[in-house]
Parts: C-alpha cells; structure tokens; sequence
C-alpha cells in the first residue's frame, strides 16, 4: 500500500488529483488545503509522497517545502502550480522539491509521475519445486 498527500487551496484539484491517484492499486490518499496543514499530516503519519501546489494562502508550497527539508526523512514532493512561473519552478527545485508538474496537469503524467516516485512493491519469490 503508498500513501499520497495532495495539498491544494482548490477542492476540485484535490479531489480531481485524489479520484486521479485512487487508480493506481493500493493506493490511500489524504489531502491538505494548505502547507500548514500538511505539515501536520506528515508529522502525525508517514507518507510516500506528496504532490503540492505553490500558491496557497496561509502556508504556500515554497514555505511548505523549506520548512520540510528541515525533516530527515521527508517523502518526495511533486510541485503543481500554474504555467509561465518559471522562477517558483526554480526556486521549488532548489528547496528539494523532486518534480514539478504545470497545471493543467493531464492524468497519465500525474500517474506518470506518481509510478515514478512510489516504492515499488517487491516482486513475489517463487515456491520451490
């Protein structure tokens, strides 16, 4: 099972981004409407990822992701925030962000990007004959 946070101020992108996610076996998504919020998730439960958008009130992504990367043991964060800011992409990626995404996002490249980021699932061994 992988657990996935989605924090967005917008609840049609979380629960569109959620529904999206919810595809992919095994999955359990919780989401955040800002990074104050997720903050708290994290600290109270282990997460294998967290896709998070930039502009929030309250706590935004870049806040999110600094205070963060104060954390040892941090899941991946997959940025997601409107096209043309290529200076928040920037500053994202150097804050340790591990991906950024540009809504509209299309669900395969969510999914995409979330299979590329997820634990993998060891494979079965095989009986002895």
């Amino acid at each position: 099972m992988c657990t996935v946070l989605v924090v967005d101020d917008s609840t049609t992108v979380r629960q569109l981004l959620k529904l999206g996610l919810a595809r992919i076996p095994g999955m359990v998504c919780e989401d955040a409407q800002d990074g104050s919020e997720a903050l708290s998730k994290l600290a109270a439960r282990k997460f294998d990822l967290v896709f998070c958008d930039i502009n929030m009130p309250v706590l935004d992504g870049l806040a999110f992701l600094g205070e963060l990367k104060k954390q040892p043991d941090h899941p991946p964060v997959v940025m997601v925030t409107t096209e043309g800011a290529q200076d928040d992409q920037k500053r994202a990626m150097e804050l340790g962000a591990a991906y950024y995404l540009t809504k509209p996002v299309q669900l395969p490249q969510v999914l995409e990007v979330a299979r590329r980021f997820l634990p993998q699932e060891p494979a079965p061994q095989k009986g002895k004959a």
